[in-house]
């Protein structure tokens, strides 16, 4: 079976929403695979991250975690974990319990900003 890897974006003009995958061409069937994350797919707050405190711009942190409703969730973010780096230019904030929202600087040279990520300091 000869498949050609395709990243489609439908809904706007087909009406039912998001799609990547693949083509199987010998069927002109469209396959999308089981989302795959790495690290766990939960809300729960991870074992000791930081808490009810802002961080400021410099300070030394380590992503731990990133929320479902984050948009950087996914397996080339949560496969890097634990990232260590330092708040960007902006403040890190307390969005809900654990989770932060800001700028992240990794040391590896990668920049983020979350909407709900975990951090643990140091």
């Amino acid at each position: 079976m000869k498949k050609l890897q395709i990243a489609a974006v439908f809904g706007m003009t087909l009406g039912f929403g998001l799609a990547c995958g693949g083509m199987d061409m010998d069927t002109a069937s469209l396959y999308v695979p089981p989302p795959s994350v790495g690290g766990a797919a939960s809300a729960a707050c991870p074992p000791g991250a930081a808490s009810g405190k802002d961080f400021s711009p410099g300070a030394k942190l380590t992503l731990v975690a990133i929320h479902p409703d984050d948009a950087y969730f996914g397996p080339d973010v949560l496969g890097r974990l634990p990232e260590k780096g330092k708040v960007g230019s902006g403040d890190l904030t307390v969005t809900e319990g654990c989770w932060y929202g800001g700028e992240f600087e990794a040391d590896n040279g990668n920049s983020y900003y979350f909407y709900m990520a975990a951090f643990t300091e140091g």
